[in-house]
């Protein structure tokens, strides 16, 4: 996993954010998806932004069925398919839990 800390990146310009930009994945999953393609590291690790705002916390991520469909693949679709269901379970139980 990799951590970019856009709001110490905003901060430089004066405007106070918080908001961390993390690349995550499964290297394994990752392996299987370049296999059928390997145009897909362009997607892999795929991206989730957490960040809060005068609302609260919140997260934002790519859905891998979305960007992984540019690579016209049926195999991948379907491993994307996959990782939607995954990665909004943990989504969820990371929102639910921090309640």
């Amino acid at each position: 996993m990799v951590r970019l800390e856009q709001g110490l990146l905003l901060s430089l310009s004066g405007e106070a954010l918080q908001a961390s930009l993390y690349l995550v994945g499964n290297p394994l999953v990752a392996r299987e998806v370049l296999g059928h393609d390997p145009a897909g590291a362009l997607y892999a690790p795929f991206r989730v932004a957490v960040f809060a705002d005068d609302l609260g916390t919140h997260i934002s991520y790519d859905k891998p069925s979305t960007v992984f469909a540019s690579l016209g693949s049926a195999s991948v679709d379907q491993i994307a398919v996959d990782l939607d269901a995954k990665i909004a379970a943990v989504a969820e139980r990371v929102c639910r839990d921090s309640q």
